[in-house]
């Protein structure tokens, strides 16, 4: 199965950079490290079967996994699109888009400062041991 991950968050702030650390991570498969969804990426995750997106969140203790379905949304944002936007516009321009799920991963230090709270690095080991599950067969989602 062709399978991608898009990370998507700031280095710069503290947990918000939880996702690219979960890529960093994770082998065996097509990674994306991005500070924000833009329009462009849809052109890569088209030829996909799966994604998952990984992003950080302000509250919560528990890694969460949804299903994604493609939300037609008129136009893009200014700045940054969500996922379900981005695989809206995979569909209306490819005919198709890949089944996706998001992975949030809690964090609490979101401030102007490098590396990762105690929370955002066990949000990362248990992101990583969900979607090593995932490649057993097990499902992704919650």
């Amino acid at each position: 199965m062709s399978r991608c991950l898009v990370a998507y968050g700031n280095e710069l702030r503290g947990d918000d950079g939880a996702a690219w650390e979960l890529a960093r991570r994770l082998s065996g498969w097509t990674v994306h490290c991005v500070t924000q969804l833009l329009p462009e990426l849809a052109d890569q995750l088209q030829a996909e079967e799966e994604v998952v997106f990984v992003d950080a969140c302000q509250g919560g203790v528990e890694v969460r996994c949804q299903r994604l379905t493609p939300q037609d949304v008129p136009g893009w944002p200014v700045h940054c699109g969500q996922p379900a936007q981005l695989l809206a516009l995979c569909r209306q321009l490819y005919g198709r888009a890949p089944r996706a799920f998001v992975l949030t991963l809690p964090g609490q230090d979101f401030g102007y400062r490098m590396g990762l709270s105690a929370l955002a690095q066990e949000s990362v080991r248990q992101g990583l041991q969900r979607l090593g599950q995932a490649d057993q067969g097990s499902p992704i989602v919650n």
